[in-house]
């Protein structure tokens, strides 16, 4: 049997200056960037960005919610 390979990434967000919400996971290899915010509970935890025109990205630089992480990615 395999040991799952996994990922530590990190999401971060700010819903206000001076703010910022910081989560650490470990996801499988191969993880996206979509599914680190669904996994990171964000959306559960401010309503308001489900819907809205929600902008991604991996240490500030734009990436789709198809791009897949690796170890050490900060979405």
């Amino acid at each position: 049997m395999h040991a799952e390979v996994l990922i530590e990434i990190e999401v971060a967000y700010s819903p206000t200056a001076g703010t910022v919400e910081l989560i650490r996971l470990s996801l499988p290899a191969g993880s996206t960037a979509r599914q680190a915010l669904d996994a990171s509970d964000l959306l559960t935890r401010h309503p308001a960005l489900v819907g809205s025109d929600l902008s991604l990205g991996v240490w500030g630089r734009a990436c789709e919610g198809s791009t897949t992480l690796r170890t050490g990615d900060r979405l």
